[in-house]
């Protein structure tokens, strides 16, 4: 009998360690919720504040962008205004890398106009004159050449009741 009560000691032994170890396992999970918890309030609220800050840049983005658009409709009303009413007048604008186009963005028809190279390297896509109603452009390709900036001639026609003139804008590329 007593080996009965020498294994039934064992067994209750055993039975508190692995009680033990269970309770433990069980504390530590629990700590590591409390700490996963707290962790997720500490970045749901650096996420509250992240998108706050987020809304304030985007509305203030909205703002710039909308003050933007108001500027650039005063520019361009200022600019159209400025236009002279009966002659040529060119708004050079680039339209790729090294691509721009030459508009006229006078009242009347630019006759027999033409780009002339003046430095640097010019390419336009016609070969001859050719006549530039309001709205309509010219295209080229410029390149600066040893540090010096392509500059070119834009030559036309103006045409009145008075005669005939002749219409030079020298331009700088940038």
């Amino acid at each position: 009998m007593l080996w009965l009560t020498v294994v039934s000691a064992g067994a209750a032994i055993a039975s508190a360690v692995f009680a033990f170890v269970q309770a433990k396992a069980a504390t530590d999970s629990r700590r590591d919720a409390q700490d996963a918890r707290r962790d997720a309030k500490s970045a749901q609220s650096k996420a509250e504040i992240a998108q706050a800050e987020a809304n304030r840049i985007a509305g203030e983005a909205k703002d710039a962008l909308s003050r933007s658009a108001g500027a650039l409709e005063r520019a361009n009303e200022i600019a159209e205004r400025s236009i002279p009413k009966d002659e040529i007048t060119w708004r050079i604008t680039q339209v790729g890398e090294s691509r721009w186009m030459a508009s006229n963005a006078g009242k009347i028809t630019a006759y027999q106009a033409r780009i002339e190279q003046l430095s640097g390297w010019v390419h336009t896509d016609d070969e001859e004159p050719r006549d530039v109603m309001p709205g309509d452009s010219l295209y080229f390709n410029t390149m600066s050449l040893g540090g010096e900036a392509a500059r070119i001639l834009i030559r036309a026609e103006e045409r009145t009741d008075a005669g005939t003139r002749e219409i030079r804008n020298e331009v700088t590329m940038p």
